[in-house]
């Protein structure tokens, strides 16, 4: 039974998830200063801070991975060894090119980047049984780890510790499902648990979908920790290229004939324009 289709489906959610929420006690993870979170626009040619900020809560129509309609939230990324992992993963959950399945193409996308100046303590979406295929030295398997020698401490009785380890694998999933453009309602559950975690919670860190689970981690923070524990750096135009289901995010090094060699193609103007 799909539970995310119906008035009373919402109704259902919306109830029992503040008490999974504030009854639960659900792993967090800090993110120190210094840390760089990477966070990506379409469209954002003053490439200044206000460019870059969230979108107001009454232009927000629909559900996302990690907010209800009408709520704004600040999404970006954060890299496992740096801040281009930061970058890349960002742009994958922004790029039209990788979430339409396009086998070729180029696209402008703008990238922010954004410094931790205070210690912000998120909580963890992370189950050992989702994204096992990550990359073994990442964030993500290092969390998976920790939260197996976690679990049998966490404050819960223990005959309820093989539940508890159910729940938090149902909602690390909902965290990681894929969710097909114009079926937002999917995200339902997933958006409803981070609408009432971030009543109490500075934010939440969960897999990226679009990267596997590799390179980093996604964060969804509220507006007052943005204000209050983040710094705008810098913001750049990059553009992906993608050619035969390759993708290529280039530096500055690269010129055009390098990048089309490395992309298997005569010239990068036979990539259309996305």
């Amino acid at each position: 039974m799909d539970l995310t289709k119906t008035n009373e489906s919402k109704k259902f959610i919306s109830f029992i998830i503040p008490h999974i929420v504030s009854e639960l006690p659900w792993l967090h993870h800090p993110i120190y200063p210094g840390t760089i979170i990477s966070r990506c626009r379409k469209d954002a040619p003053n490439r200044n801070k206000e460019s870059f900020g969230c979108k107001p809560a009454e232009l927000v129509n629909d559900f996302q991975r990690a907010s209800i309609p009408h709520e704004s939230v600040f999404y970006g990324a954060v890299g496992d060894s740096n801040s281009e992992d930061g970058d890349f993963i960002a742009m994958l959950e922004t790029s039209k090119l990788h979430r339409d399945k396009l086998a070729k193409g180029q696209e402008v996308i703008y990238v922010s980047r954004w410094r931790v100046t205070k210690e912000i303590d998120p909580a963890l979406i992370c189950h050992p049984n989702v994204y096992v295929d990550s990359r073994s030295n990442g964030f993500v398997n290092e969390m998976q780890r920790n939260y197996k020698r976690r679990l049998p401490d966490c404050r819960v009785e223990k005959d309820f510790i093989p539940t508890f380890d159910m729940l938090v694998e149902f909602v690390a999933r909902q965290f990681a499902k894929r969710v097909r453009e114009g079926e937002n309602f999917q995200y339902m559950i997933s958006a409803y648990f981070a609408h009432f975690s971030l009543k109490k919670d500075e934010g939440i860190i969960y897999p990226s979908v679009q990267s596997k689970g590799r390179l980093g981690y996604n964060v969804a923070l509220k507006q007052d920790v943005v204000d209050n524990n983040l710094e705008f750096i810098s913001a750049e135009k990059h553009i992906l290229y993608k050619a035969d289901d390759y993708m290529q995010f280039p530096d500055n090094t690269y010129s055009s004939e390098h990048l089309a060699a490395s992309l298997g193609i005569s010239s990068l103007e036979i990539l259309p324009i996305i």
